[in-house]
C-alpha cells in the first residue's frame, strides 16, 4: 500500500511512516534493529512492513545502509 485509499488508514501507508523513519534519521543515525524496535513500539508495524518501507526509502535514494547503520541521505537534490 504505496497509496492509501478510503478503506485504510492514511497513518500505516508507506508515505506516511516513510516520513516519520526519516524524521528520526534526521535526529541521528540508527541501528536497523534499534530503529525497528523504536518504530515497532511507537507504531505497531511487523517486521515485514518496516523492511518494505526501508526498502521503499532506500529505492527513492533517501536512506543509505551501511553496515548495518541507516542514516539519511544528505546528497538528496
Amino acid at each position: 500500500m504505496i497509496l492509501p485509499d478510503k478503506y485504510e488508514d492514511v497513518n500505516y501507508s508507506f508515505i506516511v511512516l516513510g516520513y516519520r523513519i526519516l524524521k528520526e534519521l534526521l535526529k541521528r543515525n540508527y541501528n536497523v534493529h534499534k530503529l525497528f524496535k523504536k518504530i515497532s513500539k511507537t507504531y505497531g508495524i511487523d517486521i515485514l512492513y518496516y523492511y518494505d518501507i526501508l526498502t521503499f526509502l532506500w529505492l527513492l535514494d533517501a536512506i543509505q545502509i551501511k553496515f548495518n547503520i541507516i542514516s539519511y541521505n544528505s546528497d538528496l537534490k
